[in-house]
Parts: structure tokens; sequence; C-alpha cells
């Protein structure tokens, strides 16, 4: 026991910040190979990052020969799903541009009408099987480079693990018999886990079908605000142990990564333009071609609302 004492005490002698902080972590969860590998190739990624943190971006640099900063630009999509006892709550496509540090997030109730070759489905009827994010991908006219999913649960700790989410309401909202007092408040993760797992929510008023995009807005902020070394050290144990995900080490590694250079202000939250019909929600497939285009897409990948897969 001694000897693995001086051994521990010698490998965090060798360890940066990050890396101490992530490998404490990680001897708490169990995860430390993982992480510890996680945390190394962070490590190496920002120290790269500061040897040429005087070069000049690509944007930059294509822009002085003559291009515009949208035909230039880099997206990296990312489907997070959050469910409740295995049925989906959230649906939030989320779209990094690595050129212009900008986050865009379209978030889709989970009774979205989808409609394509052969089959007409609601969203939450996909869930659960590989036609999901397929069905999503042929939907929006777009590839996705990533799938995360998590229940309310795991919802729940990351925000508690925060310390809470500011949120400001303008009215009242009552969610299963919880009512939330207009203002600025401080939300905890059981309200938090509430809010997330309100399926309903598309179905009553403005103030609480758009609820949960104001608290997802504010959780996107508050990472950014804070910067990966926090975050990154408060979270991974949960991310690792509660979420699952397709993608692999080095494509987590770089949405870590943008987290550090996105500022809070450059992050927009959509709800997909629609109404609800029947039980069903159904986009305007006008509006959200509009928004696709300006938001998600890069030059030459604009698409007409006639080949959108919605309802």
């Amino acid at each position: 026991m001694k000897e693995n004492g001086v051994r521990l005490k010698s490998l965090l002698k060798g360890l940066t910040r990050l890396q101490r902080i992530i490998a404490a972590t990680c001897l708490i969860s169990g995860t430390v190979t993982y992480l510890i590998l996680l945390a190394s190739a962070y490590a190496g990624r920002v120290m790269s990052k500061s040897s040429s943190a005087n070069a000049v971006p690509d944007y930059i640099r294509y822009q002085a020969m003559g291009y515009t900063g949208d035909t230039v630009t880099t997206k990296r999509r990312l489907l997070l799903s959050i469910n409740e006892d295995g049925a989906l709550c959230r649906s939030m496509l989320c779209s990094f541009d690595l050129d212009l540090n900008t986050l865009d997030v379209l978030e889709l109730p989970p009774m979205t009408l989808m409609e394509g070759e052969g089959y007409t489905a609601r969203l939450e009827e996909c869930y659960g099987s590989d036609a999901y994010s397929k069905v999503l991908e042929n939907a929006a006219g777009l590839r996705l480079d990533g799938v995360m999913d998590m229940d309310t649960r795991a919802f729940s700790r990351i925000v508690s693990a925060l310390g809470g989410l500011p949120i400001v309401l303008d009215g009242e909202v009552e969610i299963d018999g919880v009512t939330l007092s207009p203002g600025k408040r401080l939300l905890a993760g059981s309200t938090a886990s509430l809010i997330a797992g309100d399926r309903l929510a598309y179905n009553s008023g403005e103030e609480r079908a758009r609820l949960f995009s104001r608290l997802f807005e504010s959780l996107a902020k508050t990472l950014s605000s804070r910067g990966a070394l926090v975050w990154f050290s408060q979270l991974m144990d949960i991310i690792v142990n509660q979420c699952s995900t397709d993608m692999t080490v080095s494509q987590l590694l770089e949405l870590v990564e943008l987290s550090d250079s996105i500022k809070p202000e450059d992050i927009s939250i959509h709800l997909l333009p629609g109404q609800n019909k029947d039980g069903r929600y159904i986009a305007d497939k006008e509006k959200t071609a509009e928004l696709l285009n300006i938001s998600f897409r890069t030059k030459g990948e604009e698409l007409p609302e006639s080949e959108l897969g919605f309802g």
C-alpha cells in the first residue's frame, strides 16, 4: 500500500494542474485510465494551441484572399437527447461552428412529425432505435457527427454539480403541481429534472413551451463562462458513467476545446418553428428551411423547404 502511495505521488507530481484535477476525479469514480488519457490528450492540445497563439486563423487568411466568412466555416453537429424511463423528452440538435466560434441549438419537440420515403412517424416513435438519428438527418438534411443520450437523473446531477442554473421567468409556470413564480431564480437539479422531463410542455402555453430552451441556454452559457478546466473536472464523472455516446475520445475533446472559445453571447437556442395539431408537432417548413440554412449549414449546403423531411 505504501509503495502504491509513493507511485501515486510520483505520478501526480508529473502532471499539470488540469491533469491532477481530473486524476483525482477519476480515482473517486473508478474511471482513472480513461480520464487520464483524456486529460493528457486535452493538455497536449492546449499546449499545441498555446504554442501557436500568434498564428493567423484560417478564416482570417481566407477573408484577406477575398472569401467571405460563411464560405469557409466548418460545423460539428451533435444530437443530444434526454429521456425519462426510456421515453424521449428532449431532442437538441447542436451545431458548433469551429471557425466562427458559435453554437446554435435547435430544440425539436418529441412529437415532431417526420416524413420520408416509406414512413411517417413522430420523432419520439423512432427514439431508441438505429433509425432515430437517421430520420433526423433526413428531415433536416444535415449530417450528424455524434449522438449523446442521458436520462433526467443524469441531467439533474449535472445541474447540481454546477451549483444550480440561473434563469428568468416572465410569467408563472406550473408543471405537475409545482408552481414556478416569475422573476430571476437559481434552479436546483431536482427542478431542472422536472423541467427536462416535461413532455407536455409543447402542448401548453408559450412560457412553459420555451422553459427548457431557457434552461438549456443557461447551461450552455454557464459552461462557456466557466471554461473547460472547471466544468471538465466537475462533470466528467457524470458524462462518462451516466451518459451514452457514439463519439470517440478525440471527438469529445474537440467539443471540450470549443467551450473555451465560444463566448456566452455567441450561443443561440431555437425552438423548431411550427405548431401542435392533433397530438403532433407540425414544422413550418418555410421558416425551418430558412433557420437551418442561416444557422446550421455551411456555404453551398442550402436546401429548399421541399427537400426537408418534416411532416
